[in-house]
């Protein structure tokens, strides 16, 4: 085969694989923040709409997020979430786009930015089914592998009264604002650390619920990134 045919092929191949990802998410590739926070599982909360913006998620509330709004499946179709466990606690998580697509984050941004990815899912195989020392040492065993899991989750962001759901609204603008380099970091951290406070003492308040501890620790880790940048 002529190779000018043969790339001809090869890019109407890659063109056919990603055509099903919407405009959205393809503009979110190779999207990058201003600080660190926003991690994989904002990403995929994020993708499937529930959260407001694209930010750091704590583990409590990921792991409340699943139990509470997610079936797990065996046979991933498009928008589902997808994860690794350790065994113990969930360790990664991005959005399964179909065709062995997907959308992802791997990282925090400690050592520097860390771009939004789509791309094959055997890349992310590959880096969190195991680690180096687990695929050199463990000569064959499975045991040190973490598990690859599938979940169909409610979309849409879960609303927890007027009150709280103005309060979420305002700190996520707060942050998205700073993430995507607009405000004066000083002015809206200040304004934040009120909002949050507020937040916390209202979730207090409420019967026990997970999800809103859980938040309550991601908006904190969030702001404190933010403050550390001052």
């Amino acid at each position: 085969m002529h190779k000018k045919h043969f790339l001809f092929l090869f890019i109407l191949t890659l063109v056919s694989k990603i055509s099903f990802s919407n405009t959205e998410f393809r503009d979110l590739e190779g999207k990058v923040f201003n600080y660190p926070g926003p991690n994989c599982f904002g990403v995929a909360m994020f993708a499937n709409d529930n959260v407001r913006t694209i930010r750091g998620v704590d583990l409590e509330e990921f792991s409340s997020f699943v139990m509470a709004s997610c079936q797990r499946v065996e046979s991933p179709i498009a928008g589902d979430i997808g994860t690794f466990h350790n065994g113990q606690d969930f360790i990664h998580a991005f959005m399964y786009l179909g065709n062995d697509f997907v959308l992802e984050k791997t990282g925090v941004d400690y050592l520097g930015q860390t771009p939004i990815h789509i791309r094959d899912i055997s890349h992310t195989i590959f880096t969190f089914e195991a680690s180096p020392e687990c695929r050199r040492y463990g000569r064959g065993d499975r045991s040190c592998y973490n598990k690859l899991a599938f979940y169909r989750c409610q979309k849409g962001v879960s609303y927890h009264g007027e009150i709280l759901s103005s309060l979420e609204d305002k700190i996520e603008s707060g942050f998205k604002s700073l993430l995507e380099g607009e405000g004066i970091l000083e002015e809206v951290v200040i304004e934040l650390t009120e909002l949050i406070l507020d937040y916390e003492r209202r979730v207090s308040l409420e019967p026990r619920n997970p999800m809103l501890s859980g938040r309550v620790i991601s908006y904190q880790k969030q702001l404190l990134f933010l403050k550390r940048s001052i």
